[in-house]
């Protein structure tokens, strides 16, 4: 999957304002992790990199945007669904998706260590 350039930007910027990867410039820059692989929690990552987890105009805590808001039975039920994915997320590090990654591959990551550096071109 090819992703767009300017969507990727966005990520990395954010990813570095979080302080989770370490931005290197110039001509053999590119990206770092800024902890250990184990150090890197994907519930973090997550809502850093997200502004929001609003599913509808009143999840912004704005009664006046629907008649029915204050009776909603909805809005509870997804903010509820939105804490159990969020807590799910929080059980798991980077560590544990590269682990998986190279076994399902058929490596053994103990001699075959991943390097996660990616390098963005500047066109």
């Amino acid at each position: 999957m090819r992703w767009p350039k300017n969507h990727l930007m966005k990520v990395v910027h954010q990813l570095g304002l979080s302080g989770m990867v370490d931005t290197v410039r110039g001509r053999n820059g590119g990206l770092k992790l800024s902890q250990e692989p184990s150090q890197i929690n994907i519930g973090e990552v997550v809502r850093s990199t997200e502004s929001d987890f609003f599913m509808a105009e009143c999840f912004d805590n704005n009664d006046t945007c629907c008649a029915y808001a204050s009776a909603c039975a909805l809005k509870g039920l997804l903010s509820s669904a939105t804490a159990a994915y969020l807590a799910v997320l929080d059980g798991v590090t980077l560590e544990d998706l590269i682990s998986k990654k190279a076994k399902g591959a058929g490596l053994n990551t103990k001699s075959s260590p991943i390097h996660l550096h990616a390098k963005i071109k500047r066109q």
